[in-house]
């Protein structure tokens, strides 16, 4: 008989009364080394099986633009992880992608037919047979447009823009924005703004990019979310404001005695340019009479408009810069200041 390993028969010393059970024990784990795992587990089975096929899908809810389908889920021998839902059109197939056995589609055209079928797919990649098909036609589109808008309005009037407001239109499913056209001379349109059906304080849109001093007529339109578009609005006609001067004018009364005064006028150049040559216009609204002056060329004396020109030596006024002129004014009976400023035409502002 073979002798035990050496460690063994050190432990069988150890303990004498356990020796033949223990040792057995050891020696068969020696001579027939580790035990064998089961088939079942030392061999993987792969997944071939694909899931059965689901139902035929049917509508569970339709817009004229969307539709949401359902079916009857597929089984599996281990399990469906989702399904493809093919959809057909005209020539050509889309495939959407689903977990459940329900899908909502949108993005689809009122009054188009389509075609729809469903895959099950399980985690080993098989695919089932394709379901029975469903054909469907979408409903019709919203095909009447909004009412049109109403009580135009202009809130607020700048030198190169206008704010507009109106009535909102009325449609029969929904308004979606408005738009604000500029009527041009010729008669064509042009699109300047556009506006959301509902904010805060109603319709309204800011008009920018305008001229001072000018006049623009508007129309407004509406529109809903199936592209219909409502008449125009009553045109608008709305003029801007005057744009601010470039020029300003300082009035003073420098001496006074009875029935007449001594004045002087300050010409300021508040515009990006420089003023080569000018000439100024202003109004007396009294009875005054100009008896002398200087500082500018004489062009019409006769009140109540006075009109006067550079001198030889002051024709020019730089960016920000002035030129001074004076004169002696007689009266009778009333001695107003002076109103109503143009330097080459152009209003002035003044003070004084």
């Amino acid at each position: 008989m073979p002798q035990p390993p050496h460690h063994c028969r050190r432990w069988i010393r150890r303990d004498p009364n356990r020796t033949r059970r223990r040792l057995g024990v050891a020696v068969a784990a020696a001579l027939l080394g580790p035990p064998l795992l089961p088939a079942s587990a030392a061999l993987a089975v792969a997944d071939t099986e694909p899931p059965t096929t689901p139902g035929t899908p049917t509508v569970a809810a339709i817009g004229t633009t969307d539709v949401t389908l359902v079916w009857t889920a597929a089984t599996d021998d281990v399990g469906v992880t989702g399904y493809e839902v093919a959809r057909l059109h005209t020539d050509y197939i889309v495939i959407s992608t689903t977990p459940d056995n329900e899908i909502t589609i949108d993005g689809l055209g009122p009054s188009q037919t389509y075609q729809f079928w469903v895959y099950a797919l399980d985690a080993a990649g098989n695919r089932s047979p394709a379901s029975p098909s469903l054909r469907l036609t979408m409903p019709p589109g919203d095909g009447q447009p909004p009412t049109a808008p109403t009580a135009l309005t202009a809130t607020t009037i700048g030198t190169d823009s206008v704010t507009l407001r109106w009535q909102p239109s009325a449609d029969n499913v929904y308004v979606a924005w408005y738009e604000v056209l500029r009527i041009n001379p010729d008669g064509s349109t042009t699109p300047v703004a556009t506006a959301p059906q509902h904010p805060p304080t109603g319709p309204t849109a800011r008009v920018g990019a305008l001229q001072p001093q000018t006049a623009y007529t508007f129309v407004v339109r509406a529109h809903d979310d199936a592209g219909n578009t409502s008449p125009p609005s009553e045109p608008l006609t709305v003029r801007t404001l005057p744009a601010a001067p470039d020029c300003k004018v300082s009035y003073q009364v420098v001496n006074h005695w009875p029935g007449a005064f001594q004045a002087q006028l300050t010409i300021h150049n508040a515009g990006p340019v420089a003023i080569d040559g000018w000439t100024l216009r202003w109004t007396f609204p009294g009875d005054q009479r100009i008896s002398h002056l200087w500082g500018a060329e004489p062009v019409d004396l006769v009140p109540p408009e006075i009109t006067v020109a550079n001198t030889t030596w002051n024709s020019r006024i730089p960016v920000s810069g002035s030129v001074q002129l004076g004169f002696v004014v007689r009266y009778q009976a009333s001695n107003p200041p002076p109103t109503d400023f143009l330097l080459n035409g152009d209003r002035c502002a003044s003070s004084g």
